[in-house]
This record gives structure tokens, C-alpha cells and sequence, in this order.
């Protein structure tokens, strides 16, 4: 048996003895929690060569950081990789070294790590406050959305008709900071929870800060504009597929800027709105258009699934003289096919305007302080969501728990591999009652959005916290067009009515949208624009972590009433191992049940040892 180790692509020195690794993803008695596989702790005996990579480890004086530094891990046995990108944690150095490999969700942490949700580009988000954009915004499925909610300035302007808009405020559709997430790290977001569900499609991020908003008249100048050329490509691989390819430009009457080696180099410094009219064809392939600001990237335009689509979108971004605005194409296959393949047909051309005048409105403005992984795991929590790596890639596949657990169509007949099986484990690790949970205000006295999922076992404990959303639940404020509306104050006004900026903790609320009729005014207009169809209000409909357990986990909730975990031993080879699956339940003929793959021990040349959480119906 060959097998091999190599840390930041240097091959390292190894004992003969193979590895032993614990491989998951998650476990049942802790849903909620990302988690890694991980080897046993594993020795490196101490060569000249481990020496110099480890740089003098271990010999008195040494000034090494190597314990401390992120360590790339690809673990080979027989030529294949199993593990590619994971991480080897160094824990001691004496007669020779001892480290740990971590790889899967520990990947995905590494990632993301001290990463903010105000650190992602969210260019394409900035507009400039005009009645016009904040009407259109209703219509907005993605991207931000003006709500209505007290966002802690009377809204109306003494007139029960009159909305003012400057005392409005967006929220981001919480898909959008999802995927936008994943995008910007180079990883890929693909299944039908992330396209259709609209319980997940219709959540936005409320505005958390106040921010300046100041009267002016806003003046767009037609500059020209630009056309790409085409680009296309069709593939197919047994292995996972991504693709980076730069956009050429062709000037199209540019005034104020130029075309630079197929880029856009501008020679006047200001505000500009770049229109796009896309036309693309998309097929198995996740694509999107990254805009990039002096190489780096400011924005994202997702392309979904189709042929012959045609898609608008503005940019608005502030330049300097000499800056240079790029466009390129990237996404990757699908991630859970037979075969992989890329099909992809993209073109846009663009009108570029110079606008003075108005109040610019960014996403940073308002965004509020979170780190990327939080969100994450809330969304993850929440509706149940699993993360599986893919092999020899940094790429993630999502799967529903509850979808998983009732899927018998795509199981695997494990029959053939089995060896022995072993005894049962009754202990589920959950308690009678398993309280999910929201933050409150103190002017909440009553938790009524939180919620509980009971489990029928009398020796459990009474109770456990199963999880904990870093969100916060608004107070409720007036009826308003007889829906009910929340307070949300990211301004105050001082004793003169002069808004003063305030902070909010962060909110997570649902977008509801009624016909219902009124006149938007932005500052001072005479004449507004009036409304009456598909009015946006922010409100809680179907955000009680108790709509999350009835809806995201009974299926599970059924598995932990009848919790039966049980120990198996297993033939199977590297290419098995390679090849494992965890969005698969098993099947056993030896006892006509189906199974969830808990966890895998596994050491080459050995049987597995797995656990499997039985299914309660027979076959």
C-alpha cells in the first residue's frame, strides 16, 4: 500500500503505519454545528527533510510559526486523494512530530474566517435615492428592497396617503448575501432549496445602521457606452469543472473614458451608472458576471439556468482618474452530477452616465456588524441544511436534513460491502424538550417567536438549547394601511427634527407585499409617484423558529423519537472511501432497513468502522 502526505504541496516523510481518520459531516446529536472529519492524532517521524519544512520545530531556540500557520494537507493512499485542501494542525514536537488532518467544514471556516458581511462587494447594490428607484425597488427580487417599518422617523408627511422616502430605508434579500458569500470566496451555490424555496427566497437582512440622507437634484449625462465581445464554452469532465474568463471591450462612443487593452480606463473622476443589457445561455453551469474595480472585484450579476435569456442591470460606483473597470465570466459545473459539464453563451453591451447630484445609498451604509460564518450557520440551522465537501475541490454540495431523511429514490445498497455488525446506542444526545431560539429586546418580555421540537423519550433531560439565532426580533409598532408594521430605529430625531444616525442589532424579517395605495415623496416633491399594487412590508409571517421546527425537522424529530444508532464494520477500499457519500442513506438487506451515515473511521487496509442512525420503517 502507497501511501503519501505532502503539506503546502511538499511531499513529507512518513511512518509506514497509515492514518486513522474520523469522516463526517455533521452528527445527529448535534445538528446546527458545522463539523470536520479529522484524523487521531498521527506522528511524522523527524528527517532532515520534516525537519527543514517544520523550520527546526522542537530544537531549543527555534523561532518556527509552523503551529500557528494554516498548513495545506492532500493525503494520498494508492494514488488517490483523500484528502485535497484539508488543513494539518501541528500539536507537538519531541522524539517526532504529532499533528492532526482536518479537513471538510473546517475548510469552509478557514475560508470565511474574520470575514464580514460589510467586507463582501456589493456594488451592484449602490443607487442613488430617487422616488423612482425606491418604487421600483418593490418590484426587486433580489438584490435590496425598500419595506415598509418604522425605521424610527414618522414615515408620512402629515398626510395619511404620503409615504416620504427619505425616512425609508432598504433591506438586502438574505439569498442574495448567501450567495454572494460563496461567490466571492470562489465557491459555487447550486440546488433547488436555493432556486425555489420561498420561505428562504423572501427573508432580507434589515438595515442595522442609520445613515446620511441629504436633498439634491440629480443629473445624469449620457456618456457612451461599451460592447463586449461573445464568450462561450462547452465541456465535460469526470472531475469537477471551474472557469475564469475575461470580458474584451470594444468602445462604443465613450466620452470621459477609453477602451485599454479590452478594459474601461476612465480619465474624468465621479459617480457613474453603468445600464448592462445581457444576452445569455446557460446550461448545468453556475455562472456569474464579476465587475472588478482596478482588479478587484466589486460586484456579482448571478445568471440563472436558461437559453436565450436577456437580463438589465445598473452599477453605480465611484471612480478616480485612471481607474479601470473589468469584466469577466466564472462559475463552475453543477456539483452533484455523474459527469460534469460547463455550457455557457454570454455578450452584454453598456451605457455609461455621469451622475452629479443626489444621495448615493450603499449597502455598507446600513449593513450592520456580522461575520459571514454566523450567517451561515443561522441559514444553515434554520432550515436544516447539510454541507458536503466535494472531492478534490473547495466546493460545498447543500442538502435539506429533512429532504435526506425521506429520500429512498437515490439510496445506496450497502449489502455487498458489509462485514459485521455490532451493537445498538440509545442515547440521542437530545432532551424532551429542544428549544430553538431568537434574541429579544427588553421591551419583549414573552420569547413568542421562539420555538420547541419534543422528543418522546421519559429518560432524557428536560431540556436543551438545540440552537440560537444571532437575530433579533423587533418590536411591533402601529398598523399601518391595516398591516402591521415593526419598529426598526436606525435614526432619532433631536429636539429641531434633525435625523440623528443610530444602531441596531441585527434583524432577519420576512418580505410580504399587499396592494394597498399611496403617493411616494422624496424631501420636498409636489407631486411624488402613487402606488397601489405590491407594496412591500417588512413583517415576521413564518419567521417563528417553531414554523422552522413543524416545517425543517419532523422527519428528523421522528428519527430522535425512535433513535437507534448502530455499529457496523465495513469492506470498503480507498476508491469507497473516495467516493462516500453522506447525502445518500444506505440500505441493508441483512436487515431490510435503510440507514443515515453518521460517521466513518476509517484506516486503509482495515474494515470501517461506521455508524448508522436506523430508519424507522421496515422496507
Amino acid at each position: 500500500m502507497s501511501v503519501s502526505l505532502y503539506l503546502n504541496k511538499t511531499k513529507i516523510d512518513t511512518y509506514t503505519k497509515p492514518m486513522t481518520r474520523n469522516i463526517r459531516i455533521g452528527e445527529v446529536s448535534e445538528v446546527g454545528k458545522l463539523k470536520s472529519s479529522f484524523s487521531y492524532t498521527d506522528s511524522l517521524p523527524k528527517t532532515a527533510k520534516n525537519v527543514a519544512f517544520f523550520e527546526m520545530l522542537g530544537v531549543i531556540g527555534n523561532t518556527s510559526r509552523k503551529p500557528y500557520e494554516l498548513i495545506v494537507a492532500d493525503y494520498v493512499v494508492d494514488g488517490i486523494y483523500l484528502v485535497m485542501n484539508g488543513i494539518a494542525v501541528v500539536k507537538e514536537a519531541d522524539e517526532d512530530f504529532k499533528y492532526n488532518l482536518i479537513d471538510g467544514v473546517r475548510s469552509l471556516s478557514e475560508l470565511l474566517k474574520g470575514q464580514k458581511l460589510i467586507d463582501l462587494p456589493l456594488n451592484d447594490l449602490t443607487h442613488i435615492l430617487t422616488t423612482q428607484n425606491y418604487i421600483d425597488s418593490f418590484e426587486n427580487t433580489e438584490g435590496y428592497i425598500y419595506g415598509i417599518a418604522n425605521y424610527g422617523r414618522s414615515a408620512d408627511s402629515g398626510s395619511t396617503t404620503d409615504v416620504k422616502v427619505e425616512k425609508q430605508a432598504p433591506s438586502i434579500y438574505v439569498h442574495t448575501l448567501f450567495r454572494r458569500i460563496f461567490e466571492s470566496n470562489n465557491l459555487t451555490l447550486q440546488g433547488d432549496f436555493f432556486n425555489f424555496n420561498e420561505d428562504y427566497l423572501n427573508e432580507v437582512l434589515a438595515p442595522s445602521n442609520g445613515y446620511e440622507v441629504e436633498a439634491g437634484e440629480v443629473t445624469s449625462t449620457a456618456k457612451g457606452g461599451a460592447v463586449s465581445d461573445e464568450l462561450s464554452d462547452t465541456d465535460g469532465s469526470n472531475d469537477f469543472i471551474t472557469f475564469e474568463e475575461g470580458f474584451t471591450l470594444t468602445d462604443n462612443s465613450l466620452i470621459g473614458a477609453s477602451i485599454v487593452d479590452g478594459k474601461m480606463k476612465f480619465a474624468v473622476s465621479g459617480i457613474y451608472k453603468i445600464d448592462m443589457s445581457i444576452l445569455y445561455s446557460i446550461n448545468q453551469t453556475n455562472a456569474s458576471i464579476q465587475i472588478k474595480l482596478n482588479d478587484t472585484t466589486i460586484s456579482y450579476i448571478s445568471l440563472s439556468e436558461g437559453d436565450n435569456q436577456a437580463l438589465n442591470k445598473s452599477i453605480v460606483l465611484t471612480v478616480g482618474v485612471d481607474d479601470v473597470i473589468s469584466f469577466m465570466i466564472s462559475g463552475s459545473s453543477y456539483t452533484d452530477p455523474e459527469y460534469y459539464i460547463i455550457q455557457y453563451n454570454v455578450q452584454f453591451d453598456s451605457s455609461i452616465y455621469l451622475q452629479t447630484g443626489g444621495q448615493v445609498i450603499k449597502a455598507s451604509d446600513y449593513i450592520g456588524d456580522m461575520l459571514q460564518i454566523d450567517f451561515v450557520k443561522d441559514i444553515v440551522n434554520r432550515y436544516g441544511l447539510l454541507l458536503h465537501p466535494i472531492q478534490n475541490t473547495n466546493q460545498f454540495r447543500f442538502k435539506r436534513l429533512e429532504a435526506l431523511l425521506k429520500d429512498r429514490a437515490t439510496h445506496e445498497d450497502w449489502s455487498s460491502k458489509l462485514g459485521e455488525i455490532g451493537g445498538e446506542n440509545y442515547v440521542s444526545g437530545y432532551a424532551k424538550r429542544n428549544v430553538a431560539k431568537y434574541k429579544y429586546p427588553e421591551a419583549i418580555v414573552v420569547p413568542n417567536n421562539d420555538g420547541e421540537m419534543l422528543i418522546d423519550n421519559d429518560n432524557a433531560l428536560n431540556e436543551k438549547t438545540f440552537f440560537s439565532s444571532p437575530f433579533e426580533i423587533p418590536v411591533k409598532y402601529a398598523m399601518i394601511y391595516n398591516n402591521q408594521t415593526y419598529q426598526l430605529p436606525i435614526w432619532s430625531e433631536d429636539d429641531e427634527g434633525t435625523p440623528v444616525n443610530e444602531e441596531q442589532p441585527l434583524r432577519i424579517m420576512k418580505i410580504e407585499r399587499f396592494d394597498i395605495s399611496f403617493t411616494a415623496k422624496l424631501f420636498d416633491e409636489m407631486t411624488g409617484i402613487t402606488v397601489s399594487t405590491n407594496v412591500p412590508f417588512l413583517n415576521l409571517e413564518n419567521m417563528s423558529m417553531q414554523y422552522f421546527l413543524s416545517n425543517y425537522y419532523p422527519a428528523f424529530q421522528s428519527l430522535m423519537d425512535n433513535y437507534k444508532k448502530r455499529k457496523f464494520k465495513f469492506n470498503l477500499s480507498p476508491i469507497d472511501i473516495y467516493n462516500l457519500d453522506f447525502f445518500k442513506l444506505k440500505f441493508l438487506k441483512q436487515t431490510g432497513r435503510f440507514y443515515y451515515m453518521n460517521r466513518v473511521q476509517y484506516t486503509p487496509g482495515k474494515q470501517a468502522s461506521v455508524e448508522l442512525i436506523e430508519i424507522k420503517e421496515l422496507t
